[in-house]
């Protein structure tokens, strides 16, 4: 077995133990530990535009993947976070369960995975919390709404002998998903921050119905859902800008 796909039954495992509820338990604990004395809201009045870049590992469909994207965001008052963003799965490694036959310029037929390309467009809201003032650490609970635009295509390259435009479409669907989460930023300098953080993605609507194939199996039936679209995200940000 490749040491790439032992590593991603590892952190498939891990991100189902992760959903039995323990970020429940978290966004919980981060919400009592909010109203307590022990942290407080910074109290800057000011407003401030700052920029992220941002990579998420999680698991979709069953199967390990890496997204990545950028955001933007508007703090009020230095604990309100306002942000806008967008990010897609930059690893391309989520293969469907079909496979695809097609015969390039020379007349030769090869068998095709098609991979899933999945771009989504994001707005959040976060209250973030200092552990006493002017600390460089705190942490914060948020929620994201993100609109999903899922496609399965197939990936060729120069030697495939192929031609862009002679390749299937499979359809494609839109879907929502809920974000809720918590997380933790430590400031850097005046200018960076750090931010690591727990989401779980709830998929709503999520109901992709594959065409053009052959195969009766899966032709014209739904062969991603709400299940396969949902679950625990890791996010990392570097935060750059005026907070």
């Amino acid at each position: 077995m490749r040491v790439g796909h032992i590593f991603e039954g590892a952190v498939t495992s891990v991100l189902r133990c992760i959903e039995s509820g323990l970020l429940t338990l978290v966004i919980i604990l981060l919400l009592v530990l909010g109203n307590s004395t022990n942290l407080q809201a910074k109290s800057n009045s000011d407003i401030g535009v700052f920029g992220s870049f941002a990579v998420a590992p999680t698991n979709i469909s069953n199967q390990f993947s890496l997204n990545g994207g950028a955001f933007l965001s508007l703090s009020i008052g230095g604990d309100w976070i306002f942000s806008i963003g967008s990010s897609n799965v930059i690893t391309k490694n989520i293969r469907a369960d079909f496979d695809y036959i097609l015969k390039n310029s020379q007349g030769v037929e090869r068998k095709f995975v098609p991979k899933l390309i999945n771009n989504y467009f994001e707005a959040g809201v976060e209250k973030l919390f200092f552990f006493f003032a002017d600390t460089c650490f705190g942490i914060s609970a948020g929620l994201n709404v993100a609109l999903n635009h899922a496609k399965y295509k197939i990936i060729v390259s120069h030697n495939d002998f192929l031609s862009a435009s002679g390749l299937p479409n499979f359809g494609d669907d839109w879907y929502y998903v809920l974000m809720p989460g918590a997380g933790a930023t430590y400031q850097l300098d005046e200018w960076f921050r750090f931010y690591g953080g727990v989401f779980y993605r709830v998929a709503l609507d999520a109901n992709y119905i594959v065409k053009n194939l052959d195969d009766r199996h899966y032709n014209n039936k739904i062969i991603l859902s709400n299940k396969d679209m949902s679950g625990v995200v890791f996010v990392l940000k570097l935060q750059f800008g005026g907070f």
